[in-house]
């Protein structure tokens, strides 16, 4: 008979070749989720307010060039000429928990839809 002694949700752990937990895409987890969390507005600070509260501090430089991406792959629309800008998750985009990944190329990849949804040759698909 087997216990389950520590429940991590739905997908499979990742973990190194030693056994410990990978950290490397945990700050994005949060800003995405932070985003889908405040969709109808948000300012910066807010997502970094929101996405730290979570865990380690998310600085405004990781959260502004994430919104800059998402901008550019039409997930996110910047709202009226205010300052601090402020912007809104479109509801289209609201694909799932899993964040949108930046791939090295600047190419966006969504693993909810499990397809790249922006590419910097051809924009937003």
């Amino acid at each position: 008979m087997y216990t389950l002694k520590k429940d991590v949700g739905i997908d499979a752990p990742r973990v190194t070749a030693s056994g410990e937990p990978v950290t490397q895409g945990d700050k994005r987890r949060r800003i995405w989720q932070s985003i889908r969390i405040l969709h109808k507005g948000f300012t910066y600070q807010e997502i970094i307010s929101a996405a730290s509260a979570a865990g380690s501090d998310v600085s405004h430089e990781d959260v502004r060039r994430y919104v800059q991406i998402l901008s550019k792959a039409k997930y996110l629309k910047k709202c009226g000429p205010g300052r601090p800008a402020r912007y809104v998750l479109m509801p289209n985009r609201n694909t799932g928990p899993k964040p949108p990944m930046i791939q090295r190329n600047g190419d966006v990849f969504d693993p909810n839809k499990n397809r790249v949804v922006y590419s910097r040759e051809g924009g937003a698909q």
